[in-house]
């Protein structure tokens, strides 16, 4: 009798337990509507601000994203020979701006005359250019002048007759 009481002591409590099914609101929580409508809505917010941001397809968006980079200026190696000649040119534009300061000196008081291709002028005598400068008429041969500017010598037209 004892073995009977323990099957009928057993029996009822695992009919009990499995007479108990597990609960599905328990264990596996629906998600309720509002929770999934939340991501969805996250999503299309981050969409549009994603088409917003986004440049728009047009020649100045086009070119305002192009970046242009420019090439760096190659500077030749110069021999030796090329870099004489340009120290001794340096040289003569030093001794040219040292005449041309000392010229202004001296002459830089007397009005000059101002240039025009059509005029004559005559040699020592200082000149007013529109783009040069003032400047000091060093030699005239066949109409041309030879005048010392501030940059250097430049040689100018006088005297000319357009037919």
């Amino acid at each position: 009798m004892a073995k009977a009481a323990k099957k009928s002591a057993a029996k009822p409590a695992a009919k009990s337990a499995a007479s108990k099914k597990p609960d599905k609101k328990a264990a596996a929580p629906k998600a309720s509507p509002k929770k999934e409508a939340k991501p969805k809505a996250e999503a299309s917010v981050k969409k549009e601000a994603a088409k917003k941001a986004a440049p728009v397809e047009t020649e100045s968006a086009i070119e305002t994203e192009t970046t242009v980079v420019e090439a760096a200026p190659v500077v030749p190696k110069m021999s030796k020979k090329e870099k004489a000649a340009k120290a001794a040119a340096d040289k003569v534009n030093a001794e040219d701006f040292k005449k041309w300061s000392d010229l202004r000196e001296k002459y830089g008081s007397e009005k000059a005359s101002t240039y025009s291709m059509s005029e004559s002028f005559e040699a020592n005598q200082p000149l007013l250019h529109k783009l040069l400068g003032w400047g000091f008429i060093l030699n005239v041969q066949n109409d041309r002048l030879e005048v010392l500017f501030e940059n250097g010598p430049k040689m100018l037209i006088s005297n000319y007759r357009p037919k």
